[in-house]
C-alpha cells in the first residue's frame, strides 16, 4: 500500500518517527508524562544501536577481550594450551543478546500503552503523517522525528562491488576472513579492526586523515595508533583511496596514495567504516518546512525544527551520534512538546571507544581549549603509576586532565587504558558540575581502583602528586 493510499485516520498527542534510542525513549517519556503516544517504525525497535552498532560490536568485543585475556593468561600464572574462536557461536550469542534487549524494549512500550505503527512515514502536512504500509494517516499535535542514521558511502570506484562489507554485515560473518582492510579510522572503524585482530585476521586501516580518531584528543589518537601496531595492525594515514577493483583469484585490491606513493594492498573483504550520516530521505521534510543542513536536521538548543510543532532528536540532528546522546535529546524534545522549557547541554557528553586499550573521553581536548582561548594547566598521570593497572597487567595508557588556570576548572578528561568506559562516567560528572581540579583531588577514591589515577591526575596537575 502506498503513501498516496493511507485513508484511515487515528489521533494522538505525539508521534514519533522512528524506534531507535531517541523514538522509543521518546515514546516512553510521552507516557510519562500523560501524552497519548505513537510510535511509527518501518523495521525493528531499537534501531542502529540495538540491532546494528552499539549493542551487538560491543557483544563481539567482549569475545575478542577473552582472547586477548588467555593470550597472556602465562603473565597470570595460569597455563592455557590454546584457544581458537568460534565465529558462528560469537555471531549466535550476538544474535540472542540483540533479540532480549529489542524484545525488552517492545515489552517497555507495550506496558506504557504506546501505540506501535508499522511502515514508513512520510509528511502529508505538518500535523499528519501517512504511514505506508499501513494504510494509516497518523495525525498528532507535535510530532518527533527521531530516523537515525545510516552508513556512509564514500565516492569510491568499485565501492559497491563484491566482498564489501559495511558494519552490519560484518556483524553476520560466519567465516572469519584471512586478511580485511578497514576503510576509516575513526571509532566505528578502530573498533572493528581490534575486534577481527584479536580473532585473527590480518587488518589493516586505511584513513584519510593524519590521526586515527581525529575528533578525540590528539594524545589519545596517537596511543591508539601505537598500540593498534603493536598488535599487528597496519595503519595507513594521509591515504588517499584511487580505486578497489577484483583480483583473478576472488581476492579484492585497494589501490590508494600516501603521500607522493601509489600503493596496492590485496585482501579478502572490505569492510566500510567511513562513518555514518543522518537519514532523512523520503520524509518530506521540505513540504512542511522542516530545514536540513547536509542531510542534518536543524535544531536548536529545545530540539524544535524550523516547523512549529516538529521537533527531532537522535542522530538524525547530526550533532552527536551517540544513544546516550539520543536518549536525553529525545528526553528534552518529548518535555518540550508537551509545554515545558528545558535546554540540551553537550559539554559533558561522555564518548567511549572500545578498541585495546580502551578510550573513554568527555569535555574538551586540549587543542579545542587552546583554541578557545583558554590559558591551560594540562597533566598526564601514566598507569605504570597506578597498582590496580599493574595488578590488571594493563598500564600503558593515562589519564589526562585539560583545565583553565583561571579557577583550575576542570575542561576535559580524555582516558586511555582498563575500564576507560567505565571511568568516563565520573569524569562527565566531573565536567558536568564543573568541578576543579581541587574538588577532584579532594575526593577519596579506593584503593587500589584503576580509579584513582583521576585523583591522581588532579594532584599532578596541582604540583602535589604521590605516585608520579
Amino acid at each position: 500500500m502506498t503513501v498516496e493510499e493511507c485513508t484511515m485516520q487515528k489521533d494522538f498527542d505525539l508521534a514519533i518517527i522512528g524506534g531507535g534510542p531517541a523514538g522509543y525513549a521518546a515514546a516512553i517519556r510521552g507516557t510519562q508524562l500523560g501524552a497519548k503516544v505513537c510510535l511509527i517504525e518501518e523495521k525493528k525497535v531499537g534501531g542502529s544501536c540495538l540491532n546494528s552498532g552499539c549493542i551487538p560490536t560491543k557483544t563481539l568485543y567482549k569475545s575478542a577481550q577473552m582472547i586477548r585475556e588467555m593470550e597472556k593468561a602465562d603473565l597470570f600464572g595460569i597455563e592455557v594450551d590454546g584457544c581458537r574462536v568460534n565465529l558462528k557461536k560469537v555471531i549466535e550469542r550476538k544474535d540472542q543478546i540483540v533479540r532480549e534487549l529489542t524484545d525488552g524494549v517492545g515489552g517497555l512500550l507495550k506496558r506504557g500503552n504506546v501505540e506501535q505503527v508499522w511502515g514508513r512515514a512520510e509528511f502529508a502536512d505538518s500535523r499528519t503523517l501517512a504511514v505506508e504500509g499501513s494504510g494509516l494517516r497518523i495525525k498528532a499535535g507535535r510530532i518527533i522525528i527521531a530516523t537515525g542514521s545510516k552508513n556512509f558511502l564514500p565516492p569510491i570506484p568499485g565501492i559497491d562491488g563484491a566482498n564489501i562489507i559495511d558494519s552490519s554485515a560484518a556483524l553476520s560473518l560466519t567465516q572469519l576472513p584471512a586478511r580485511i582492510a578497514v576503510i576509516g579510522g575513526g571509532v566505528i572503524g578502530c573498533e572493528f579492526a581490534s575486534i577481527f585482530r584479536a580473532f585473527g585476521s590480518e587488518v589493516t586501516v586505511i584513513e584519510m586523515l593524519p590521526r586515527l580518531i581525529a575528533n578525540s584528543d590528539a594524545d589519545c589518537g596517537r596511543a591508539l595508533e601505537k598500540n593498534m601496531t603493536l598488535q599487528g595492525i597496519e595503519v595507513c594515514l594521509d591515504a588517499d583511496i584511487e580505486n578497489i577493483s577484483d583480483l583473478p583469484d576472488g581476492k579484492k585490491e585497494i589501490v590508494y596514495k600516501s603521500g607522493s606513493d601509489s600503493r596496492k594492498l590485496a585482501i579478502d573483504k572490505v569492510l566500510l567504516a567511513a562513518g555514518r550520516v543522518p537519514d532523512t530521505i523520503n520524509l518530506g521534510l521540505d513540504a512542511v518546512g522542516v530545514k536540513t543542513n547536509n542531510g542534518s536536521i536543524m535544531v536548536d538548543e529545545y530540539m524544535r525544527t524550523s516547523a512549529e510543532g516538529i521537533y527531532a532528536a537522535g542522530d538524525v540532528t547530526g550533532r552527536e551520534l551517540f544513544a546516550h546522546v539520543a536518549y536525553e535529546e529525545a528526553a528534552v524534545a518529548v518535555e518540550n512538546a508537551l509545554g515545558s522549557s528545558r535546554t540540551m547541554n553537550y559539554l559533558s557528553v561522555p564518548k567511549s571507544i572500545f578498541t585495546f586499550p580502551e578510550i573513554g573521553s568527555v569535555g574538551l581536548s586540549e587543542q579545542e581549549a587552546r583554541e578557545r582561548g583558554y590559558e591551560l594547566v594540562v597533566a598526564k598521570f601514566p598507569l605504570r603509576g597506578s597498582g590496580k593497572a599493574i595488578i590488571l597487567g594493563d598500564y600503558d595508557g593515562f589519564v589526562k586532565i585539560v583545565a583553565a588556570v583561571r579557577f583550575n576548572r576542570i575542561l576535559g578528561i580524555h582516558i586511555v587504558g582498563p575500564q576507560a568506559s567505565e571511568l568516563v562516567g565520573e569524569a562527565a560528572l566531573a565536567i558536568s558540575l564543573e568541578a576543579t581540579l581541587d574538588d577532584l583531588a579532594a575526593t577519596i577514591h579506593a584503593h587500589p581502583s584503576v580509579a584513582e589515577s583521576l585523583k591522581e591526575a588532579a594532584m599532578m596537575a596541582l604540583n602535589r602528586s604521590l605516585h608520579v
